[in-house]
């Protein structure tokens, strides 16, 4: 399934849960940075040494009841590279986003309102290297993983409907599972084949987003 399909899917999908729900509805659109070489799926995503990274946009449905107390679904990690370079042909990843939280808004009708909440994040990602690489043999890596992380939301009303919404987030833990196919025809098939783990701590990312209230 290609990201575009994934997104029209997902916007679907999410805004039937909505409609039903019968609940406040907000559709947001996420810009992601990494913080100091944060990455979001290990492997697939590379690190950077630079302080700040533009990451990934994504798009968001949250859904609030009147108690407080809400639901986001954000589609993320989007990345699709086709265009082959030195070492990589093809690097892809997706993954969904869960969070569950509360307002803590004391003015009902106020400008501003912040939230909290906890989530967990699912994701895949897939990369093939060609024989260009550093070994200068082909292979493909397949990457699954899950996150927590903890996501403060601060939101301010620019107009009725449409508010700014700054959430930077921590990732406490996240943990992944790698196989790597190594194509060579010179190794045994039980010598192609290797499992990995990575287990990355304390990753911070910042969040903007807008959000529109329906």
């Amino acid at each position: 399934m290609t990201p575009l399909r994934l997104l029209l899917f997902f916007g679907i999908a999410l805004t039937s849960v909505a409609a039903f729900s019968q609940q406040n509805g907000t559709v947001k659109v996420y810009t992601h940075l990494a913080v100091n070489g944060a990455r979001g799926v290990p492997i697939i995503d590379q690190p950077n040494a630079s302080l700040l990274q533009y990451k990934w946009v994504s798009p968001a449905l949250h859904i609030e009841f009147d108690s407080g107390r809400y639901h986001e679904f954000e589609l993320t990690n989007l990345l699709l590279q086709t265009a082959p370079t030195d070492e990589v042909d093809t690097r892809f990843s997706f993954g969904l986003k869960y969070e569950r939280g509360r307002n803590f808004n004391f003015k009902k009708n106020g400008p501003l309102r912040f939230l909290t909440g906890i989530s967990c994040r699912a994701y895949y990602g897939m990369e093939q290297l060609n024989q260009s690489g550093p070994n200068g043999i082909p292979s493909e890596n397949n990457v699954i993983g899950l996150a927590l992380a903890i996501n403060p939301h601060l939101e301010y009303k620019l107009f009725k409907n449409l508010a700014f919404d700054f959430s930077p987030y921590c990732e406490a833990i996240n943990f992944a599972v790698r196989r790597e196919l190594v194509f060579d025809e010179f190794l045994v098939d039980e010598q192609q084949d290797s499992i990995d783990f990575y287990l990355l701590k304390l990753q911070f990312f910042l969040r903007f987003g807008l959000a529109w209230r329906f």
